[in-house]
């Protein structure tokens, strides 16, 4: 990768690399080969992993190239499976807070009686 002088600052290639973690709406319009409005409206439906930056759209080049090369089943299958686990997960989390609240309150509960 070719590094440009930018006022006096070289960045090196890592942090090159990571600029192109996030695509402009226009590329990632040409790698799906479809119109750039197709674009915005897959970012407003939440079709794609984007952020609003200002009035543009970035967007994430591994979410696109997931969704380019698995199709929308793989992609909302791997965005369903994350959905799911992290509702188990704030299942289990709630639960466990429930077990410390429900033995403060034994707790707290005998010793009161004890010390009536």
């Amino acid at each position: 990768m070719k590094l440009v002088e930018n006022n006096g600052f070289m960045p090196t290639e890592d942090a090159q690399d990571n600029t192109r973690m996030w695509l402009t709406a226009e590329e990632a319009a040409e790698i799906l080969r479809v119109h750039l409005t197709t674009v915005h409206s897959m970012c407003r439906r939440g079709e794609l992993i984007a952020l609003k930056v200002g009035r543009d759209w970035r967007i994430s080049a591994r979410g696109l190239d997931e969704k380019a090369t698995h199709g929308d089943v793989h992609y909302k299958l791997v965005v369903e499976t994350a959905e799911l686990s992290a509702e188990k997960t704030a299942t289990r989390v709630l639960a466990v807070i429930s077990e410390a609240l429900t033995r403060e309150l034994s707790r707290q509960e005998s010793k009161h009686k004890l010390s009536a």
